[in-house]
């Protein structure tokens, strides 16, 4: 029910507000994240250090054991929220790098078997692949896992 209506509402924050921060908060934060992305912020009245690292690694932005408590709401909102749209910001990056090394290795593979089969430098190779990805409106990377199929190699 909860991950249907935070899918329906899109909201900037979800806030639980519980007694005793258990496993079937974490695990309900954990399904969320999953499910649609969004700032979490535990406030439970009871719980233990264990726990409340379970619920940050499930995906909360933050979790407070002491309840909720009316004069702290406002900074602590603006924390989960800002917490989340960094982290939110170093997987990006992540996932950029990761993607960036994963083309340069495919492309450093392209590079080895033109050296190979047809004598080149690597800046040669380097120049052959990159000339394609223009003359074709292609990517390296694409250019790349072109002359690797070519070549009877997987990806």
């Amino acid at each position: 029910m909860l991950v249907s209506s935070v899918g329906s509402y899109e909201p900037g924050l979800v806030i639980f507000d519980c007694l005793t921060l258990s496993d079937e908060v974490i695990n309900a934060v954990q399904k969320l994240q999953a499910a649609h992305p969004v700032a979490v912020l535990i406030f439970a009245d009871h719980g233990d250090a264990a726990h409340a690292q379970a619920a940050m690694r499930a995906g909360a932005s933050a979790c407070v054991i002491d309840g909720l408590q009316a004069h702290r709401l406002e900074s602590i909102v603006a924390i989960a929220v800002e917490r989340y749209r960094l982290s939110c910001e170093m997987h990006l990056a992540l996932k950029k790098t990761q993607e960036t090394l994963a083309a340069r290795k495919i492309i450093d593979k392209a590079k080895g078997i033109l050296m190979e089969q047809r004598g080149l430098r690597e800046s040669e190779a380097y120049e052959l692949i990159r000339q394609s990805a223009m003359a074709q409106s292609r990517t390296m990377r694409e250019v790349s896992e072109s002359v690797l199929m070519v070549a009877g190699i997987i990806c």
